[in-house]
Parts: structure tokens; C-alpha cells; sequence
């Protein structure tokens, strides 16, 4: 019988340490990820000089009836933090809404710089992208603090920072290419949205994420880029360009 107490008493122990565990561990994750404006001083501290996306639809040829269409958003983000170095460098809290599809983080790999060309997903170029090659691996992305940027998943510890990373909205719709083919004798690229039935209100989507920077004294920088993305411009331009606004 003390056997079996003994037991219990020790089984009630492991799930309230466990419980407790679970507990902080939010708390903690909560706070890591807590927005916090900068000061005036902090603001200073960090001259964006170029916050800027441009996005256009493309496709990949799953079959010959079986074209899959994506929006590709390439954003483009300067942060010059002069001689001042930095310790570590992340983007993170990315959320997203969109009518059609699904928006996803493209991370940086370890793919070098020099490599001669690329695809969006920071691979080499070489086979067809298909549609279950698009995929994120979350929605925070560290990257790596060095001397002298030679991989995409690096960043530089001083100077002007410019991480790379993408955003791909997923599956927007579908073109059956053989038939549109055989039916108008030709294929025009760029009506893919008319092709798929689809209105360009239907690309109405907007996205947002925090750059957090953390210099070698401590100090904390954050700020919030956001993007709305209103569709209509793709019917008037192919590859629209977009400014962040920021927070």
C-alpha cells in the first residue's frame, strides 16, 4: 500500500513540475516575443534606407493540364547601422491573410552568394520547380552574424544590412494549359488570372513581420514592416512594386 502511495505521490510530483514547465516556457516564449516600439534614441540607431517588394505571378508546370499559379514577392530591406555591430539580427512574427492560396516565408539557405543563378527558393537552378518544392520552414527566420556576407543565410555584423529571404503566396489557382492550347491556338502568359477564372481582386493579400537587431552592447532594435497588397495593380503592371509601411 505505501508502495502504490509512494507511487502516486511521485507521479502527482512529475505532472506538476511538467505543468510548471510548460507554464515558464510560455511566459518566456510570450516575452521573447513581445513587440516593443523603440525610443527616439534607439530609432536612431538604424537608417532604413530601402524597404521595397516586388511581386509578380508565376507558374509551375506540374503536367501538361496541370498548371499550378503562385504570386512570388521578392522584398527588398537596406538597414544601415554604421560601425556600430551588431550580435544577432532576426526576423519573426510573420502573419499573413490572403483571399486565395496560402503566404508563405521563403528562409535563406546555405547556398553561396557567387552561385550563378537561383531560384526563389535560395536552391541552384537545375530541374523544374514544382508546387510541393514551396514550402516554409516557419515563421521566424535567425540568421547567421559574420564579417563577410558569402551564403544567403548570413548577414553582416556592421554597415548595411540586407537580409535575404522571399515570400511565395501558394496555389492560387489553376491553368489546364492543353486545353486553353487547343482551344485559342496559342498561350498568352501574361493572362494567366484570366486563364484561371479568376479576379485580380481575388490577389488582394497582406502580410507583416518584426526585424528584431540586437547590437554587441545590448541594446534592442525592432521594427514592423508591413504590406498590403491591393490585386488590381497586377492587371495594370507585371511586376508592381510595393513599399513596406512601418511601425
Amino acid at each position: 500500500m505505501k508502495k502504490h502511495k509512494f507511487l502516486l505521490i511521485g507521479v502527482l510530483f512529475l505532472s506538476l513540475l511538467l505543468a510548471l514547465s510548460i507554464y515558464l516556457f510560455r511566459i518566456r516564449k510570450s516575452a521573447s516575443d513581445t513587440f516593443t516600439p523603440n525610443t527616439p534614441e534607439i530609432d536612431k540607431l538604424v537608417n532604413i534606407t530601402q524597404a521595397e517588394v516586388s511581386a509578380f505571378v508565376f507558374v509551375t508546370q506540374e503536367s501538361i493540364d496541370n498548371y499550378r499559379l503562385h504570386v512570388n514577392f521578392t522584398p527588398f530591406l537596406s538597414l544601415d547601422v554604421g560601425e556600430k555591430k551588431i550580435k544577432s539580427f532576426v526576423l519573426r512574427n510573420f502573419k499573413k491573410e490572403s483571399k486565395v492560396g496560402d503566404l508563405l516565408l521563403i528562409h535563406p539557405t546555405q547556398l553561396s552568394i557567387e552561385t550563378p543563378s537561383r531560384t526563389f527558393l535560395f536552391t541552384p537552378t537545375g530541374k523544374a520547380m514544382l508546387a510541393d518544392d514551396i514550402y516554409s520552414e516557419g515563421n521566424t527566420i535567425a540568421y547567421e552574424v559574420v564579417e563577410e556576407v558569402s551564403k544567403y543565410n548570413e548577414i553582416l555584423d556592421k554597415g548595411v544590412l540586407t537580409p535575404y529571404f522571399g515570400v511565395i503566396q501558394k496555389d492560387i489557382g489553376t491553368v489546364n494549359y492543353a486545353e486553353i492550347k487547343e482551344e485559342e491556338e496559342t498561350f498568352d502568359s501574361s493572362k494567366y488570372i484570366e486563364y484561371a477564372q479568376m479576379s485580380y481582386g481575388d490577389l488582394n493579400s497582406d502580410f507583416s513581420f518584426e526585424v528584431v537587431i540586437e547590437f554587441s552592447d545590448g541594446t534592442v532594435y525592432m521594427k514592423r514592416f508591413i504590406l498590403t497588397i491591393e490585386g488590381e495593380i497586377f492587371a495594370e503592371e507585371t511586376s508592381p512594386l510595393f513599399n513596406f509601411q512601418l511601425e
